[in-house]
């Protein structure tokens, strides 16, 4: 199915049954890839979208990619059922090869977000990276403008189910690392550390 008046107009295109929404943006859709019937994805001006060989989307994903922001999902990635990702202006969002992301899942890309290859996020995980500027009370909230920060997760890292990534700056989670399920995550998490609580704390480190 496909609708186009003219360069500049929307653009509306299914693909296996994937419902593209864009202007003038750009995608790279390698070979046996994987996008699943009821999924939305919405796409604005000059954005990016890779998805690399063997990369899945699973039913009732919704993903926003905005106006000239990237979205690279690698190579044997997986995107589970009901997941929302949506990635800001201008910003940026990698998720690295043979990441899973777990059902219900939302990532919040105001700025960067890495997620490293090998990573496991379970279920009903939240990855935020900005928030609303708060602290004066004479000025309504939504006008007081918005802060944003860099999320790095790195490779093979488990984040167990219900797992927040709330910080206030840029933060990382290092290689290795384990995050326990229901976890506040606030600060830097190094690598092969075993982190948990509201918010974690190390509680030890792999061997």
């Amino acid at each position: 199915m496909l609708f186009l008046n003219n360069m500049f107009q929307h653009l509306i295109k299914c693909i296996k049954g994937f419902l593209f929404m864009c202007y003038t943006a750009i995608f790279t859709l390698i070979t046996h890839t994987r996008i699943s019937f009821s999924s939305s994805l919405y796409i604005g001006t000059h954005a990016h979208l890779i998805l690399a060989r063997g990369a899945r989307i699973l039913k009732y994903a919704f993903i926003d990619i905005r106006k000239k922001a990237t979205l690279h999902i690698g190579r044997g990635s997986l995107i589970g059922r009901g997941c929302e990702i949506i990635v800001d202006e201008t910003a940026s969002c990698y998720i690295g090869d043979n990441v899973s992301i777990g059902s219900f899942s939302n990532i919040r890309c105001n700025k960067k977000i890495e997620i490293g290859s090998g990573t496991l996020i379970a279920q009903f995980v939240s990855i935020i990276g900005g928030q609303y500027k708060y602290k004066k009370k004479d000025i309504p909230i939504v006008k007081q403008g918005f802060t944003t920060w860099d999320v790095i997760i790195g490779k093979n890292v488990w984040i167990g189910a219900g797992v927040m990534i709330l910080p206030n700056s840029s933060i990382s989670i290092g290689d290795g690392a384990v995050i326990a399920a229901g976890s506040i995550v606030t600060t830097n998490i190094p690598e092969y550390a075993i982190a948990g609580g509201r918010p974690a704390k190390v509680a030890g480190f792999r061997e």
